[in-house]
C-alpha cells in the first residue's frame, strides 16, 4: 500500500481481503471493532489506488468500525474526508520519542459502550522545553482537542472532526490550537516555518483544513484551489509533514 513500495498487486499480501473478512465476521457477530495500523491513509503516504480500495471496504462496513487509530507521522492529527459522509473517524497519534522536532506527547481517548470516542485529550511532556530532565518531568494536559477545535458535544464522529477542520480554517484561535496539536503541545515547527506573516497565516489556516479533509495529493491540491490556496503553500505544508514522518 505504501507510496514508496510501488506495489503492482491489487491487494499486496491479501491485506484488504483479510480486513474485509474480519469486518464481515464482526458484523455477523454483532460486534464493533477499532482499526489500528501504523501508517494512516492520508497525505499520499499510501498509493492513491490503495486508498480508494481501502476506503471502499471501510465505507461498506462503516457501521462496524467505531474508529481508526494510526501513528507514523510523529504529529497528532485527524482525518475527516470531506467527500465521504459515513467515513469512520480517523485519529493520528503523536510521538513518545523525539526523533523528529515535535514534542513528546500521547493521546488519551474516552470511549462509550457503542465504541464511540467521546473525549480526546492530548498530554505532553514539558522536559525538553522547560530545561528539566526526563527523570523529574511530569505529563501535563496539553488540550481537550474536541473543545479546543470546537467539535461540539457528544461522540467525536467524522462530522465532529469536519467541524474541527472548519474551525481551523476560520478561527485564528483554533488554528493556534491545531499548531499546538501538531507540535505535541507546543507550536508546530511546520506552522512556524511555513505560516509566517498575516497573509501566510490566513492561507495556512485553509491549507491545514485541506490537510485534515483530503487524503490524496489530488484532493489536497483541489481543496487548495477551491479555497484560493496555491499549490506551493499546500506542497510546503505536506512536504514539511512528510519530512517529519520520514524520520521514523
Amino acid at each position: 500500500y505504501s507510496s514508496k513500495a510501488k506495489a503492482t498487486s491489487a491487494d499486496p499480501c491479501g491485506q484488504l481481503a483479510w480486513l474485509e473478512g474480519r469486518l464481515v465476521a464482526a458484523q455477523q457477530a454483532g460486534r464493533k471493532v477499532y482499526i489500528t495500523a501504523h501508517i494512516p491513509p492520508m497525505m499520499d503516504l499510501w498509493e492513491s489506488t490503495f486508498i480508494t480500495a481501502f476506503n471502499a471496504v471501510i465505507v461498506k462496513y462503516s457501521s462496524v468500525v467505531g474508529a481508526q487509530f494510526y501513528g507514523h507521522t510523529h504529529m497528532t492529527a485527524f482525518l475527516a474526508p470531506s467527500a465521504i459522509p459515513n467515513y469512520p473517524p480517523v485519529f493520528v497519534g503523536g510521538s513518545i520519542t523525539r526523533v523528529s522536532d515535535t514534542n513528546t506527547c500521547y493521546q488519551r481517548y474516552t470511549v462509550n459502550s457503542q465504541w464511540e470516542v467521546t473525549k480526546w485529550e492530548q498530554l505532553m511532556l514539558s522536559a525538553f522545553q522547560a530545561g528539566l530532565t526526563p527523570s523529574n518531568a511530569l505529563w501535563n494536559m496539553s488540550m481537550n482537542v474536541g473543545s479546543a477545535l470546537s467539535m461540539g458535544t457528544g461522540p467525536i464522529t467524522r462530522t465532529s472532526l469536519l467541524a474541527g477542520a472548519n474551525s481551523i480554517k476560520t478561527s485564528p484561535a483554533a488554528f493556534n490550537s491545531a499548531s499546538n496539536l501538531l507540535g505535541g503541545g507546543y507550536p508546530s515547527s511546520i506552522v512556524n516555518k511555513v505560516c509566517t506573516g498575516g497573509l501566510m497565516t490566513g492561507l495556512c489556516m485553509k491549507g491545514l483544513y485541506c490537510a485534515f479533509t483530503g487524503q490524496t495529493m489530488a484532493e489536497l491540491l483541489g481543496c487548495g484551489m477551491t479555497l484560493g490556496v496555491s499549490d506551493e503553500v499546500i506542497m510546503s505544508l505536506v512536504t514539511k509533514m512528510a519530512k517529519l514522518s520520514a524520520h521514523h
